[in-house]
């Protein structure tokens, strides 16, 4: 902890949401609540804007050069987030020639290595320049990450660098969502990292959904290990629908919540992540189910 606090930027140390039912509250309406757990800063992670034009309205926090917020609200509907803290990495042990360095073994056959330079623009100072190798998995991440160690290459995995990126293209279309249907489907295009988006509106509706690219992974396969050559998950992914994300829209319990725990399922599967221990969830849910008569006091003192 005293590393930590010797940053000089925000930590993203969690974060919780929550959107109770109008039958547990006070005046009958939806009332939504979001804290993403992240500190001030200057430069500021977050930008607040309340922007308003005669087709368009929306208050809400943006992060630099985003146009569209990632927390938001309007008359119709609001909208926060959690991290989902889902497992979308994967790590592989590469074996490089013995005779020649510039190849690395892809199933029975040697390929060579990709390289990639890369240089970086420093203000008032020398260009950074640098390279690294590249096999059909990713990125070899020995000296380039100084969590590898050792001399045997370990290459990197990430699906935010492997699909198309439609992030703008979500956040475009669940700014601009007028009811649920709407803003669920805007989700459906967030790929990576993986989201708790927790959602309620004036129509009386709450619901949560784990939004990213999921994808099926074997019984005996432990996604935490780095897996040797022809082992582990294959490059190519078998993806799920959306519709197998979790999610809760307008649950019986009359509530929904995040606060990155391990979600339950609905499709009879769980989804290896890094997820954080259960206690704030628990403690969200014990709040909620105590009372039926929620307001905006009793929610703002629930978050202190």
């Amino acid at each position: 902890m005293t590393s930590l606090k010797k940053l000089s930027i925000p930590l993203f140390e969690g974060s919780n949401g929550w959107a109770i039912a109008p039958e547990k509250t006070k005046n009958g309406k939806v009332i939504f609540s979001n804290d993403r757990h992240i500190g001030f800063s200057q430069p500021s992670v977050w930008y607040e804007a309340h922007v308003s034009t005669p087709t368009y309205e929306k208050y809400g926090y943006h992060l630099a050069g985003v146009p569209y917020p990632l927390l938001g609200h309007n008359r119709k509907l609001a909208y926060g987030m959690t991290m989902f803290e889902n497992d979308d990495v994967d790590f592989y042990y590469e074996q490089t020639h013995p005779t020649d360095t510039r190849k690395y073994r892809k199933g029975d056959e040697w390929k060579d290595y990709e390289i990639i330079a890369k240089t970086i623009k420093v203000k008032d100072s020398d260009d950074v320049h640098f390279s690294y190798k590249k096999t059909h998995h990713g990125p070899i991440l020995n000296g380039i990450a100084n969590q590898v160690t050792g001399d045997r290459p370990i290459s990197m995995w990430w699906i935010f660098t492997e699909v198309e990126n439609k992030l703008l293209n979500s956040l475009y279309n669940m700014s601009y969502a007028t009811n649920l249907d709407d803003f669920q489907h805007a989700l459906e295009d967030l790929h990576a990292p993986g989201l708790g988006i927790v959602y309620g509106d004036a129509e009386d509706n709450v619901a949560w959904w784990a939004a990213a690219k999921l994808y099926k992974i074997p019984d005996s396969v432990n996604t935490k290990f780095v897996a040797e050559n022809g082992k582990g998950l294959p490059v190519e992914k078998e993806y799920l629908d959306f519709s197998k994300n979790p999610q809760a829209i307008n649950p019986p319990c009359q509530y929904v919540y995040s606060a990155n725990n391990q979600p339950d399922s609905i499709v009879g599967m769980l989804y290896p992540g890094y997820y954080l221990p259960e206690n704030r969830a628990r403690r969200i849910v014990q709040l909620l189910e105590s009372t039926n008569d929620w307001d905006k006091e009793a929610v703002g003192n629930m978050i202190d």
